[in-house]
């Protein structure tokens, strides 16, 4: 019976020995596959954000042009006010 069970013996500490090894190969593996996704997704999305940076730059030169039109007319409006008030005395 001893002889049976020798090479069964065997096959099982080769699989106990092996399994942590395949394990953490497997596991390596899948870490590189996803950083690998990961990555080449990277450039498409900061190219996006890139892209949104410049529109949201663009959009507040815009507001900041429109609120110095909006100052000056104010200060034109206000300086005529005030001759036209200066005049009236």
């Amino acid at each position: 019976m001893r002889s049976k069970q020798g090479p069964q013996v065997l096959l099982f500490s080769m699989f106990v020995l092996l399994l942590p090894a395949w394990a953490r190969a497997q596991f390596k593996e899948s870490i590189s596959s996803a950083n690998t996704a990961s990555s080449s997704a990277a450039p498409t999305e900061q190219q996006e954000m890139r892209d949104e940076l410049r529109a949201l730059r663009a959009e507040v030169e815009r507001l900041r042009s429109e609120v110095e039109q909006h100052k000056s007319t104010a200060r034109a409006d206000d300086h005529a006010n005030n001759r036209s008030a200066a005049g009236r005395r």
